[in-house]
């Protein structure tokens, strides 16, 4: 299964070396990045053990690890309103899992979903009225093509948004509320990004398939769409359009609330850029066995 989980144990929080810098946007809850702290197994990405949510200020201070248990969570996304963080928490060790919530400083954590027959192992975005979140998953338990379905930030119930054979993954709504940008995945047409319109449930498609582009994300003002292209930062206009690739090798970025900013992963630790791709700064320092991946800012 292409995109499932590798579950790692997380570092000590005072092993979270963060550099500070200038410049940047305030994000999610106090102007903080949400992200997931990982640790690598003799250099390999195994599952050891467990995978920690974290979040840290956009200009590199303050490191706080919000989740502590046996399992490794993952794919941690801010709700609109910086209050709450979606993210996977599997049932057990390298299983599937449910969509988790949070309070943005880690208080309250619950379950939200009690998903039986889809499998979910992570990948989750919130609708802009905070209303819904919009998850990639198998439809079964034998494998096959990953849908997309909608979630009742409220209540947990489910209902399956696509019904296709390409394989849907990275789901990210765009602030307007009007689409649904998501990486295909599979053996269909894979590594393209698309855009479905959510009122319609017509399908656009923005890449072809050379060089590899996934991870999308939506600019604040829904006009533009970040995303990791042939290993590199890129950012296109809504329809496809006007693609830019910046020199930033990187991937999974996210922008900042005011639109001047990406976040991304190089490394094993978060990186931010300007839109033009000037400004690089290091945000996080893993140690010898760690790697930070998947923030939202």
């Amino acid at each position: 299964m292409r995109g499932l989980l590798r579950p790692m144990i997380p570092l000590a929080l005072a092993t979270l070396a963060l550099a500070a810098s200038a410049g940047g946007a305030s994000g999610g809850a106090g102007g903080r990045i949400v992200f997931v702290t990982n640790h690598l197994c003799g250099g390999r990405q195994l599952d050891c053990g467990r995978a920690e949510i974290a979040t840290v200020r956009a200009d590199g201070t303050g490191a706080v690890v919000l989740t502590r248990n046996a399992v490794s969570e993952a794919t941690p996304a801010w709700s609109p309103n910086g209050a709450q963080i979606a993210y996977f928490r599997p049932t057990r060790r390298g299983s599937s899992g449910q969509v988790w919530l949070m309070n943005a400083n880690g208080t309250g954590q619950r379950q939200l979903t009690h998903l039986k027959k889809v499998q979910f192992y992570g990948d989750l975005d919130w609708a802009p009225d905070g209303l819904s979140i919009v998850i990639k998953a198998f439809p079964s338990g034998v494998g096959g093509a990953t849908e997309l379905y909608l979630v009742n930030a409220r209540t947990g119930t489910t209902t399956k948004l696509t019904d296709t054979v390409l394989g849907e993954g990275a789901p990210s709504w765009s602030p307007n509320g009007r689409w649904i940008a998501f990486g295909s995945e599979g053996r269909l047409q894979s590594d393209r990004i698309w855009r479905l319109t959510v009122a319609t449930k017509k399908m656009l498609r923005l890449t072809s398939g050379t060089p590899a582009a996934q991870w999308p994300s939506w600019s604040p003002d829904s006009n533009r769409i970040a995303f990791t292209l042939g290993g590199k930062v890129a950012v296109m206009n809504a329809d496809g359009s006007h693609r830019r690739v910046l020199p930033q090798f990187g991937a999974h970025p996210r922008w900042s609330p005011d639109g001047g900013w990406l976040v991304y992963v190089a490394n094993g630790d978060l990186f931010k850029v300007r839109t033009n791709g000037s400004g690089r700064t290091q945000l996080t320092h893993h140690g010898k066995q760690t790697a930070n991946d998947q923030p939202d800012w």
